[in-house]
């Protein structure tokens, strides 16, 4: 639903089912990252003390 809204708004999204994809995704230096802390294999707090130290993009966490 919200890569549907971004895309249509013109922004280029990069999307991943799990934290390991995320992590995959995170190293393209996104602008801004709109995480689900119910991601199948990490949760969003493992998720955002690993990719604190990669990137400075503000993290969105909502469930």
């Amino acid at each position: 639903m919200l890569s549907g809204y971004f895309t249509a708004r013109g922004y280029k999204i990069l999307t991943a089912k799990s934290g390991r994809g995320a992590l995959e995704q995170v190293k393209r230096r996104p602008d801004l990252i709109l995480l689900d802390i119910n991601m199948p294999d990490m949760d969003g707090p493992s998720m955002c003390r690993q990719v604190r130290g990669a990137v400075s993009a503000p993290i969105l966490n909502w469930s």
